[in-house]
């Protein structure tokens, strides 16, 4: 856990090795909003409305000289579950640079069926779709838990109608038509020897 440092803005910036209640900001750097909040609640009983921020706010924050105000790049993300229907929503940032890659692939029914569009579309020189279905499964692979509705997918980059309707599809019926005709063609399939 690199958690580099506990900040109190409440009566002046002052910087903590340890959580008091003085504290408002968490900064860390390269960890994620719900390894930080795992860690801080194993150091403090009860809930704290302390800020999670990356380490930027507090190098640009250093900078100004001043505390700078916090904005949407600067907080750390946590995944949200929603009391309404219990499902977790999901969320990763844009670039795939800057996303967490997961061991665990907890989405391999859907990837799978993505790469395999992919596959087709890159065999019959279609390389846009086939680029827009790798990254559809690259961000489903970068998620911490499974896809169990497509309200959770809201927000997420790289996930177009198609690709969505094709993972609709499969978590309504357990499989997509269109993956199953794609696996029987006899056109992918020779096209796949070659």
């Amino acid at each position: 856990m690199s958690v580099r440092m506990l900040v109190s803005l409440r009566n002046k910036c002052r910087i903590s090795s340890s959580h008091s209640e003085s504290v408002t900001h968490v900064i860390s750097e390269n960890n994620s909003g719900d390894e930080v909040r795992a860690w801080l609640d194993s150091q403090v009983k009860g809930q704290t409305d302390a800020q999670l921020l990356d380490i930027s706010w507090y190098t640009e924050s250093m900078r100004a000289g001043r505390p700078v105000d916090v904005l949407d790049r600067h907080k750390l993300q946590e995944q949200q579950i929603k009391e309404s229907n219990k499902k977790m929503l999901f969320s990763v940032p844009s670039y795939a640079c800057q996303r967490r890659t997961t061991l665990d692939n907890h989405n391999t029914v859907l990837t799978d069926a993505l790469s395999l569009l992919a596959e087709n579309a890159e065999l019959s020189d279609e390389d846009g779709r086939g680029v827009a279905f790798r990254r559809a499964a690259a961000v489903l692979k970068a998620l911490p838990a499974p896809v169990t509705d497509t309200r959770q997918l809201r927000g997420l980059p790289c996930l177009g109608g198609h690709s969505l309707r094709v993972i609709k599809e499969i978590l309504e019926n357990g499989a997509s038509s269109e993956v199953e005709s794609t696996k029987q063609s006899e056109r992918f399939r020779a096209l796949k020897v070659r």
